[in-house]
Parts: structure tokens; C-alpha cells; sequence
């Protein structure tokens, strides 16, 4: 007697969890999602879209999915809509037990807006271009002139990579004008002048170059004395005067 009760106490146990397992494994998701958590992780070091901008997107495509029931929530369609815009690397979206949605994304890196006859895109800083849209405007440094892509991808990156890691720079150089045969001409955003930078060989030393001198020689006779500065020549840098 006391071995039936003990063998229907097991019996009984074992139906229960297996009853528990099937009624709380199904019930999340019958639940409706109770928030939506949107982060953008490379925000310090990358400011070009923001939280608020991934918000609004998933709002114009219908993809909120504060709301909806859990199971009707599809991630991977939120992933793969989120990819679609050119400015972002990354996206990750995953379902939490306590019925929040959570979606990470990360953003590519431009260095750097190629306006060449009728191309319009950005290079980032591993050579790929992103198309220029009217819904993320970024301000980098300018090229123009005679481009192709090739020479977008190599040359120009090389060049806009440098510019990026110097915050002088960064600051200082507005747009690179490309001529014909490939020499480039620098114009600055402080300073009245053109700088001549020839090929973009060596260009690290003769912008070192431009930098002392910047430092010992603008800095005394002003920054609106010349209208050339000349740096194509070997270690000379030969200014023209206004």
C-alpha cells in the first residue's frame, strides 16, 4: 500500500511539471511586449545617427513592437530593416523574459564626402561607400575634382584616415580639390590661402612640414598674408603673396 502511494506521488509530481513546462513555457509568448530598448553602442566615438533617429525609423516601417504579442514580434525582420540604412554597420535586436524588446545597433565610420561629377557618397575607413542621405547629414572633409572610385578607395582614404586621427586636421581642412593630374590643392577653413600639395605622395611629411610652419610663421606674419602656400617641392615651402 505504502509503495502505490509513493509510486502515484511520483505519478502525480511528474504530470504537474510536465503540465507547468507546457502552460508557463507558452505563456510569454501570448504576453504583449511592455517596452522597447534602442541603443546605439559606439555613440561616444561615433555621433552620426542617435537613438532617436533608430526610433523613428522603426516607427515609419511599423516595426514598434511595444504592443504586440511576443510571438508575433519578428527580430530577425528588425534586423535585417535596420541593415538597410546606409549608416548603420550592425544591428542586433533580442527578446527579454520580462517582455522587453531590446535592439543594439552600431554605425559605420565615414572619414570622408566624395562630390565628383555626378557622384555624391561617403567613404568610411574601411573603403566602402555609403550613399549620401537627406536623413543623416554628415560634415567631413570634401573631395572634388577628377575621382573614380579606385582612386577614392585607395589614395583618398589613406589621406582622409590621416586627417581623421589628427584633430588639427580634422578641423582645419574643409575640401580636396583633385586636379587632372592628380595633384590635390588643400583649402583650409582658417586662412585666406590655397595650399598646393602636388601628388598625394609623402603627404604625411609636407603636411608636418606646413604644420611647423603654421606654428613659426602665421603665427607672426598672420594667416592672411599669402595666397598660395606651396608645399610640392622637396622640403621648400614657397608662399605667394596677395
Amino acid at each position: 500500500m505504502k509503495k502505490a502511494l509513493i509510486i502515484l506521488s511520483i505519478a502525480l509530481i511528474a504530470g504537474y511539471v510536465v503540465f507547468a513546462v507546457i502552460k508557463f513555457s507558452d505563456k510569454p509568448e501570448e504576453e504583449l511586449c511592455k517596452g522597447m530598448n534602442v541603443q546605439v553602442t559606439d555613440s561616444a566615438s561615433i555621433q552620426f545617427i542617435k537613438t532617436k533617429d533608430v526610433e523613428l525609423f522603426l516607427k515609419k516601417n511599423r516595426l514598434i513592437p511595444v504592443g504586440k504579442r511576443i510571438k508575433d514580434i519578428n527580430t530577425e525582420d528588425i534586423e535585417c530593416k535596420l541593415k538597410t540604412i546606409p549608416i548603420i554597420e550592425t544591428a542586433e535586436c533580442y527578446r527579454s523574459p520580462d517582455g522587453i524588446v531590446h535592439i543594439r545597433v552600431t554605425q559605420r565610420n565615414p572619414i570622408m564626402r566624395i562630390m565628383s561629377n555626378s557622384d555624391d557618397y561617403y567613404i568610411d575607413e574601411n573603403s566602402r561607400i555609403i550613399p549620401v542621405s537627406s536623413n543623416f547629414i554628415v560634415f567631413l572633409p570634401v573631395a572634388t575634382g577628377n575621382i573614380d572610385s579606385v582612386y577614392a578607395k585607395t589614395t583618398l582614404r589613406d589621406f582622409a584616415v590621416f586627417l581623421k586621427k589628427s584633430d588639427f586636421w580634422t578641423a582645419q581642412i574643409e575640401q580636396i580639390d583633385v586636379m587632372p593630374n592628380k595633384d590635390v590643392v588643400l583649402i583650409p577653413r582658417v586662412g585666406d590661402h590655397q595650399i598646393l600639395l602636388g601628388s598625394l605622395d609623402r603627404f604625411e611629411d609636407k603636411l608636418n612640414r606646413l604644420m611647423v610652419f603654421y606654428q613659426k610663421g602665421l603665427s607672426e606674419t598672420g594667416w592672411n598674408k599669402y595666397d598660395k602656400i606651396d608645399l610640392k617641392f622637396g622640403d621648400q615651402i614657397i608662399c605667394t603673396k596677395k
